[in-house]
């Protein structure tokens, strides 16, 4: 058993899909393929198989044939066209290689949960601190704080931005930043979130001032 899973071996460097399809429509896709194994991949032998159920029907196709054999450590760019279920929902798509006859093997690919005639709800964020009109000695200080939630899906991150300048980007609640060492002056601080299908919200502007330190006279002893 050993012996055969180092023969056979394999493992999805990435793939381009489309975020969101629409509902029976054609899409294209492509995959690279690494052989990380001792046995070569033959064009007969070898394909392409759906997974997340096992052999479904889901894209249209449950199999797809390699453009060439794939020898021990060449990588193999596999293009193929699916179809979009007709029915609205949200399909898992997921591939992994199989030798026909014999047993499928390798790493599968990423799981993607694809929507399919559903309409992305934008992102909803907040900025909860500094409070608008906030003021500190310069170098000033100001601890960034926000709430992001997305009604049908997840927030894959939060940035904060200075006056339209990115300062920082956090891809974990809670959300937070401290913006240290600002120099004098004031600043419109905002803080923008992605879902995982890329629709962007930006939160209300804080207005924060870091102003001058007081000019303090010299002692004379």
């Amino acid at each position: 058993m050993g012996a055969w899973a180092i023969a056979l071996s394999a493992q999805v460097l990435s793939q381009t899909v489309p975020a969101t399809m629409t509902p029976g429509q054609q899409y294209a896709i492509s995959m690279r393929i690494m052989n990380t194994g001792t046995q070569t991949w033959t064009v007969a032998g070898f394909k392409l198989g759906s997974q997340n159920p096992v052999d479904n029907l889901t894209w249209g196709m449950n199999r797809v044939p390699l453009p060439t054999a794939v020898s021990t450590g060449q990588i193999v760019t596999v293009n193929f066209t699916v179809r979009a279920p007709t029915s609205s929902g949200s399909y898992n798509f997921q591939w992994q290689l199989i030798q026909e006859g014999v047993a499928w093997f390798g790493l599968r690919s990423s799981n993607l949960l694809i929507p399919v005639g559903l309409v992305n709800a934008a992102p909803s964020v907040q900025l909860t601190a500094p409070a608008n009109g906030a003021t500190g000695v310069a170098p000033a200080s100001f601890v960034l704080t926000a709430n992001a939630v997305d009604s049908d899906g997840t927030i894959s991150k939060v940035e904060f931005y200075s006056s339209g300048t990115l300062i920082n980007t956090d891809t974990v609640a809670p959300y937070a930043y401290t913006y240290s060492g600002v120099p004098a002056g004031a600043y419109s601080l905002t803080a923008r979130a992605t879902d995982n299908l890329g629709a962007v919200a930006t939160s209300s502007a804080v207005t924060v001032t870091s102003t001058s330190p007081s000019n303090v006279a010299p002692t004379v002893t």
